[in-house]
């Protein structure tokens, strides 16, 4: 993931790139299932579309942690609730 920012409306997004090929299938079935989503602890699909040689998803822009950060903070996997509920 990478942060951008949307220049038509004015916020910061978190953009997923990958090239064609090397996720197998690309990244349709993924916008697919994550475009059917609804709940407060999974961001919200914005676009999805080609360019060049890549597919792009571009995701509501969360702050705070990441999970690997967590993971290596911690020095293992995070409990349940926590990951679930992040502060």
């Amino acid at each position: 993931m990478q942060l951008a920012f949307d220049q038509r409306l004015k916020r910061d997004v978190a953009i997923k790139r990958v090239l064609k090929g090397a996720a197998g299938a690309g990244l349709v079935p993924e916008a697919q299932a994550v475009s059917r989503l609804q709940h407060p602890n999974i961001v919200s699909l914005h676009d999805a579309f080609s360019e060049d040689e890549a597919d792009v998803l571009v995701f509501e822009f969360v702050a705070g942690e990441t999970l690997s950060a967590l993971i290596k903070r911690r020095k293992g996997p995070a409990a349940v609730p926590k990951s679930l509920n992040p502060v």
